[in-house]
């Protein structure tokens, strides 16, 4: 089986936080490993989006995004996350990136 080819281009910005609503809407019928994987995955997409050179945001939306974000490593790092409270982050993340 020959690997999948490497994409030339970037994937849109509104292709990757639609992901990233995807995965977390499969975040509650995921084992426990799945769970943490899943949170590794929208952790990893919402910080390399938050960095995309064309990324304008006001003072107070850079901060409520950079808040964000460290709550969502925090909780995805934790033994027992809150699934509630990680979610309902990546929500505000992913509205403040979506406006942006």
């Amino acid at each position: 089986m020959e690997p999948t080819a490497a994409r030339d281009t970037a994937v849109p910005a509104a292709e990757c936080l639609a992901i990233t609503q995807e995965l977390l809407g499969t975040l509650k019928d995921a084992t426990r490993s799945g769970q943490y994987n899943l949170m590794q995955r929208v952790v990893s997409i919402l910080e390399r989006e938050s960095r995309r050179p064309s990324l304008r945001l006001s003072e107070s939306q850079l901060v409520a995004l950079m808040t964000g974000l460290s709550e969502l490593q925090h909780e995805a790092a934790r033994v027992a996350p809150d699934m509630a409270l990680f979610k309902g982050v990546a929500k505000v993340v992913l509205d403040i990136l979506w406006i942006s």
